[in-house]
């Protein structure tokens, strides 16, 4: 079968757009629904936790922080399942494949350990840069931002998955911070955006629209996000590959 999209190409920032769009409409009805099974809860949880947050000077209480602890569980599982189905799901597109939203569920379970693990790693990394002076925790984040998907397409454990990651960012830090920080307020404001009509509404409308919403946000977001992990590979590709050998008659 033809591919859907070639990932040994690199793309420019409205290239990477123009082909996030075209596959994600091609193949909404997959991207859209793992993202809302993934995502989904994750959205509800922190809708209904966001009304009972203390506000002003009230403090926080134990059943306050046990909230916030459920929601980042959660989160911490939600993330390393969307990043694992997305990649592994792209790349069968790339391959021509045919994929439902089964098979891209077992992807996200399937990767889920090596994922979460490499992302979990990763995280303590930058956390440490962060305390240590704030900037090598910035970098880190920049340098590891693809792991998860680098662990995910590799399956090769945590250590080759940074490697490859910090390999696969070398020389392109400006451009991977510049592009992932446009699209992580695009996120925010987006979300921001399309939740308002529903705050005024309240109850469980609102919780099933934060739902859809995330789940929609999510899965664009996360399209453009793995265009960009094979764009940034397809780049260090095309730079490992040999220079051609001079002509014996030039």
């Amino acid at each position: 079968m033809t591919p859907d999209i070639d990932l040994a190409r690199p793309r420019n920032l409205s290239q990477l757009l123009d082909a996030t769009f075209a596959l994600w409409s091609r193949h909404r009805s997959v991207l859209f629904t793992v993202a809302l099974v993934f995502a989904g809860p994750v959205a509800i949880i922190s809708q209904g936790l966001s009304r009972s947050a203390p506000g002003g000077d009230e403090a926080l209480t134990a059943a306050d922080l046990r909230t916030y602890a459920l929601v980042g569980l959660f989160t911490a599982i939600e993330v390393p399942l969307v990043t694992g189905a997305y990649t592994r799901t792209i790349a069968r597109y790339g391959a021509g494949q045919e994929v439902g939203v089964g098979m891209a569920l077992r992807d996200g379970l399937g990767a889920f350990f090596s994922v979460f693990v490499a992302l979990l790693l990763a995280g303590l990394a930058i956390l440490g840069g962060f305390v240590l002076l704030i900037v090598p925790g910035i970098w880190l984040a920049v340098r590891l931002a693809f792991v998860g998907q680098a662990a995910a397409i590799d399956r090769q454990g945590a250590r080759a998955a940074f490697r490859a990651a910090m390999e696969i960012t070398k020389g392109s830090w400006w451009r991977v911070f510049g592009i992932l920080a446009l699209l992580t307020v695009v996120e925010l404001v987006a979300v921001t955006l399309l939740s308002i009509p529903f705050a005024a509404i309240g109850g469980g409308a609102e919780l099933a629209a934060s739902a859809l919403i995330q789940a929609l946000v999510t899965s664009i977001s996360t399209v453009v996000e793995t265009l960009f992990f094979f764009d940034l590979r397809a780049r260090r590709a095309l730079a490992a590959e040999p220079a051609p050998a001079p002509d014996a008659w030039g």
